[in-house]
């Protein structure tokens, strides 16, 4: 069974691109453990991402209440995902939204531009987290990736989280002066 996806097709135990934006301080907890599933969400359980990085920049950039992160303190996670069975949910209320995985399914897919998700993007959620495998880091909000091993993507977040409490520590002490 297949189903399109933005533009390409996707059929089940095919491994796909996908994106993941997140704070920092999660990307570390991430790339040292793995991601821990949502509880909740617009589909329930699950590891929520998007074959789309436009859509997961907004998770890197705003926190919950909607305000603005400092430049650098949000990140773009690549990843790769082995979506198994996929459950289309193309409309609110959709009598598997909650419940995909319970029917056998191991991701769930709201198309683009179904009237679910406010930007108009696509997005997925995946139950079981083994099967979502992170493969490059982005600190600029999706436009380059770092990639290479976990150890080598954790110490370039490390470096530029340090980099950027750096400046902000700079930032304070002289607005204390001022």
């Amino acid at each position: 069974t297949e189903c399109l996806r933005a533009s390409f097709k996707v059929a089940a135990e095919k491994t796909v691109e996908g994106f993941h934006g997140t704070t920092l301080e999660n990307a570390l907890q991430i790339l040292q453990f793995g991601f821990r599933p949502s509880e909740y969400g617009m589909l329930g359980r699950g590891v929520y991402w998007s074959d789309n990085v436009m859509k997961t920049i907004s998770y890197a950039s705003y926190d919950r209440s909607g305000r603005q992160r400092p430049m650098g303190s949000g990140v773009v996670l690549k990843l790769e995902i082995r979506t198994g069975h996929t459950k289309t949910i193309d409309r609110r209320n959709h009598p598997s939204q909650f419940t995909w995985n319970a029917k056998g399914y191991d991701t769930a897919w709201v198309p683009a531009f179904c009237g679910m998700v406010p930007s108009g993007l696509s997005e997925n959620c995946t139950y079981d987290s083994s099967r979502v495998t992170v493969t490059a880091v982005s600190t600029n909000y999706g436009k380059s990736f770092a990639t290479g091993d976990r150890l080598e993507c954790l110490a370039k977040l490390l470096a530029h989280d340090k980099h950027h409490r750096m400046q902000e520590w700079q930032a304070d002490a002289r607005r204390a002066l001022a």
